[in-house]
């Protein structure tokens, strides 16, 4: 939601997917468009996922997941909670990041050179733990 001084999160979308110890897969996709389509007052803002036992960074998988967002919004988070480190920042792409990632054809976890200078933690993202959101689960509903 605009609050005419930026965005305000409002809302919690957690697909159906299945996850794995290095990735996730998202299905019925469509239930996430439908959503944004039935809420046309909304928009989609940023990416939340964990790294259990690791620190909050931005593997390829996750550049190139946030890439496909940031390449119709720039200003598209991704969030990496990293629960035995204590850390929960924003990253987003920066410029070279987005030239990088718009060339690279590669798929599944590989390298970048120097990928932690593709993104760098989200300036433009303000945490209020006071504010309550509504949760969308959708692993919980059938189709």
């Amino acid at each position: 939601m605009d609050t005419g001084e930026g965005f305000r999160l409002t809302d919690l979308i957690i697909p159906h997917q299945m996850c794995f110890s290095d990735r996730y897969e998202i299905f019925d996709e469509h239930q996430i468009a439908d959503y944004f389509e039935r809420n046309s007052e909304k928009i989609l803002l940023g990416l939340v996922h964990t790294h259990p036992r690791w620190d909050s960074f931005l593997s390829s998988v996750d550049l190139h997941a946030l890439y496909t967002y940031a390449s119709q919004n720039p200003n598209i988070v991704s969030f990496v909670l990293a629960p035995e480190k204590g850390t929960f920042p924003a990253f987003c792409l920066i410029a070279k990041g987005m030239d990088v990632l718009e060339k690279c054809k590669k798929e599944g976890f590989h390298q970048h050179k120097n990928a932690q200078k593709l993104y760098e933690e989200a300036k433009h993202v303000v945490v209020d733990n006071q504010s309550s959101i509504n949760v969308t689960d959708f692993r919980l509903m059938t189709s």
